[in-house]
């Protein structure tokens, strides 16, 4: 019996891949910069800010709060990701 990978917003049960964090539905919702900067920071091996990237999506999808650019700057002053940074400017 194969594992059953969902979701890892807690409002959704829908399936999804191993290697995603997100179900094809909720990532077609997230912010395209957004999306952007989680995949850049995934393959950039920068994983504080992809994580921190990908929270900020699932509050973005619960409407705990609305994405915009200076969130982007934010995390990634935090994470002291220069290039990140300067992507979402």
């Amino acid at each position: 019996m194969s594992r059953r990978y969902v979701c890892k917003r807690r409002s959704c049960a829908r399936p999804r891949q191993k290697w995603e964090h997100l179900c094809s539905s909720c990532w077609s919702r997230v912010p395209a910069d957004l999306r952007a900067l989680i995949v850049r920071a995934g393959k950039a091996n920068h994983f504080d800010a992809r994580d921190a990237y990908r929270r900020a999506a699932i509050d973005v999808l619960d409407g705990k709060r609305a994405w915009s650019d200076p969130h982007a700057r934010a995390i990634a002053a935090i994470t002291g990701d220069r290039d990140m940074a300067e992507a979402a400017e």
